[in-house]
Formats: C-alpha cells, structure tokens, sequence
C-alpha cells in the first residue's frame, strides 16, 4: 500500500474520465484515445489506483478492465476529482463561472452545470443548462437572466428523486454522464457511487 496520496493532474484527467458516467470500464489504449497521455503513463495511473482500492480490475480474454471499486476511499478521490473538473471550468470560463457561484448562492442542495457547457462545446450562443437536486429561488436566477443577458434553463428536482435509483430517468442519466458540480459534489458523489 502506498504511503503517499501521489495525485497529480494526470491521475485526476484519467478520474475524470471514470466521473463521466460513473459506471463505465475502460481498458488501458481505450484511456490514451481520452486523454492526452502514453499507454505507459495510463497504465502506470490505473495500476496505482487499483492499489489505492480507488479502481478495481477484470480480466477479459488479453484485455485489463477497470471500472469504480465503490467505497469510502473512492467516494474521496472522485470529490477531488469533481472540485478538479470544477476548478478547470472556472479558469476557462470565468463569465459563466460567477453566474454559476451566484446560483449557488440562492440554492440549497446539489447543483450541477450540465448541457454544452459541461461537455465543452459551448458556443457564444450557448444557453446555460443548470440541475439542482434541492431547491432554489427561481426569481433570483431570472433575475441574473436579466442582469448577465444569457439565457439561464434550472431543472430542479427533489433530493429523493435525484437520489432514488429505482427510478429511470433520462434526464438524470444525461446529468451523470456530463456535468461540472457546482455545489455539494461529495453528496453527489455519494449518491451515484452507492
């Protein structure tokens, strides 16, 4: 077991990319097609956080496969890895950055950016797509509608309908797979990871 946390920007790219989804195996070139790093470098990362018990591993024919070992330890790597996501968006897009902190700020709950922001393919024309998991006061966000002139689209559900698994809902399958949290992201973690 290792003593030393060992995380680096190129650990928490290749989080990230388990973050998507959350319930997705990937084997080693598969993470190079993702990210910018060498098979050495993907495989080195993966073996290290199967021994952190952050990941675990199957084998299938020739083929190593890595998914999410749920647990404690995980739940803590995957919060870092949503500030990480969340701190990268920030630097890149410090406009919709303070509308977002400001969102947050009249929100109880979970609050995520998902949509073409989220995945990156925003355009100047790009509305702004936010879930919350909780409540929040829609006259305050129509209100920064109003003073940032951007179209702002809030969804917001109760907590036991976000969190409730037995329920299929396509809206929150799309959230999981692509989204930067806002607020609460160890709750989010949580949830999906349980």
């Amino acid at each position: 077991m290792s003593k030393n946390l060992d995380i680096n920007e190129n650990s928490l790219m290749v989080l990230s990319v388990f973050s998507n989804g959350y319930d997705n195996e990937y084997y080693i070139r598969e993470m190079c097609r993702h990210l910018p790093i060498s098979h050495g470098t993907a495989q080195t990362i993966l073996v290290r956080l199967e021994e952190k018990r952050v990941l675990t591993s199957s084998q299938r024919g020739k083929i190593r496969l890595f998914r999410i070992k749920p647990g404690e330890i995980a739940t803590q790597y995957f919060t870092i890895t949503e500030i990480y996501k969340k701190i990268r968006f920030m630097e890149n897009e410090p406009y919709i950055s303070e509308i977002l902190t400001k969102i947050s700020a009249v929100s109880e709950g979970i609050v995520l950016l998902f949509g073409s922001y989220a995945n990156g393919t925003a355009t100047e024309d790009s509305d702004i797509d936010i879930f919350i998991a909780g409540t929040t006061d829609k006259q305050a966000i129509k209100n920064l509608e109003t003073l940032y002139h951007v179209e702002i689209n809030v969804i917001v559900y109760p907590i036991p309908a976000f969190t409730s698994q037995e329920e299929f809902d396509p809206l929150i399958t799309e959230v999981k797979k692509n989204h930067i949290i806002w607020k609460n992201a160890e709750s989010f973690v949580r949830d999906v990871l349980k």
